[in-house]
């Protein structure tokens, strides 16, 4: 997400820790998006 595409511009850090947060438990695990931003953090 963090990174440019050829088919898609990149997005800033803050805006993908709110979009894994957002879809946590549907697209993406729970409990490994809270691990993955507390190491972010």
């Amino acid at each position: 997400m963090t990174h440019e595409r050829s088919y898609k511009k990149a997005v800033s850090k803050k805006e993908s820790l709110e979009e894994l947060e957002r879809c946590a438990g549907t697209q993406f695990d729970p409990n490994l998006v809270k691990t993955f931003i507390q190491v972010l953090s």
